[in-house]
């Protein structure tokens, strides 16, 4: 094979992804496995422009599905593909003046809800001072979790917040720093009176790619 045919081939790869559906679809798998009706719902697709796209990374090679019952479970098809999408996030900040503009905003805005210290979570979960949510949806906490975290979808968090008496810190999180649910989660519990903050890392950024990847891939096999 000639290089050009090489990068020819390579180019294949880029195509599948011109598309921010996909790149969406993307994301959202590499947290969890879902069905096209779960896909629908968190990315408030139509669930005929989700399947339509599915079809699309699966002829690509991005993502695998395996049967459960009546349904189709959809995956990311290997490890490469978080590794992929964290780096295109991060390359747009390089590249992408707007990308960079929002991020440092951002930033800024976060210097609030930032947790004092979380260089050495296991000692704050030790303390027994704090207690660490994880606002993401149920599918992406089932799939893997911080150590000791409590699940609180985003959309749940308001009865959490009526029914949570205790005198600890809060540290919420989510999937990773373009995430901003866990920032608006923190601002409604302090709108509410509690102590709370941001955990800087994500779940992949505590976990390592191939713990992440088995984690996901033994939830639901």
């Amino acid at each position: 094979m000639k290089k050009s045919d090489f990068f020819s081939k390579v180019s294949l790869l880029g195509k599948a992804l011109d598309s921010p559906e996909r790149l969406l679809i993307l994301d959202s798998l590499c947290q969890a496995e879902r069905t096209v009706e779960n896909l629908a719902g968190v990315l408030d697709l139509p669930v005929k422009t989700v399947s339509h796209h599915l079809q699309k990374l699966k002829s690509s090679g991005f993502v695998t599905f395996q049967k459960k019952g009546r349904y189709s479970l959809y995956s990311v098809s290997c490890t490469g593909i978080i590794t992929l999408m964290s780096d295109l996030k991060n390359l747009s900040i390089e590249l992408l003046p707007d990308m960079k503009l929002y991020m440092k905003e951002l930033d800024a805005t976060r210097k609030k809800y930032r947790c004092p210290d979380d260089s050495n979570l296991t000692d704050l979960i030790n303390s027994g001072k704090v207690i660490i949510i994880d606002v993401r949806d149920t599918e992406e906490f089932n799939s893997a979790h911080l150590p000791a975290a409590v699940s609180v979808p985003f959309n749940e968090l308001d009865n959490f917040i009526s029914e949570f008496k205790d005198t600890r810190t809060v540290l919420a999180y989510c999937s990773d720093i373009f995430c901003d649910l866990a920032d608006r989660a923190v601002t409604r519990m302090r709108e509410a009176g509690l102590t709370a903050f941001r955990l800087e890392d994500s779940v992949t950024g505590r976990i390592s790619q191939t713990q992440w990847r088995s984690q996901v891939s033994g939830s639901s096999r």
